[in-house]
């Protein structure tokens, strides 16, 4: 599995899951709602890689984190965009999935991070640590 075999196994598990707003994906084309209109962005920040084994069929192991930021209108109080951050948790909570290729991403509990009322939304950062195990 590639960095762009991971980047669309986790932005392809996300788009089914999540339904609710229109979201931002890095690298795309985005026209920003108006601010009475929530949305959310998704970012993979890769973060490590580790050689696990040598030999012919050497285990890596990348690390990294799924960041949803979410975006809801800030008269609407931290109440829907933690409801949106719980929502979004349970997409990545413990999830094992793939994209068909070689290669498996495991994901962690998520957290949230408050970023608070900024640029006319207030924002919270829903952050997932995962792996994803290769064999070459």
């Amino acid at each position: 599995m590639s960095f762009s075999d991971e980047r669309a196994a986790i932005e392809s598990r996300f788009s089914a899951n999540w339904t609710t707003t229109d979201i931002k994906r890095d690298g795309v084309p985005f026209t920003q709602p108006d601010n009475d209109t929530a949305w959310v962005a998704i970012t993979i920040e890769n973060a490590s890689e580790e050689e696990t084994t040598i030999g012919s069929n050497a285990r890596h192991v990348f690390r990294g984190n799924i960041i949803v930021q979410v975006f809801t209108p800030p008269h609407a109080g931290s109440d829907l965009a933690r409801q949106y951050a719980d929502t979004i948790a349970t997409i990545w909570r413990r999830q094992e999935f793939s994209s068909g290729s070689s290669g498996t991403i495991w994901c962690r509990t998520p957290g949230i991070r408050v970023i608070g009322e900024t640029d006319g939304w207030y924002q919270i950062n829903v952050v997932t640590e995962y792996e994803r195990h290769v064999t070459y």
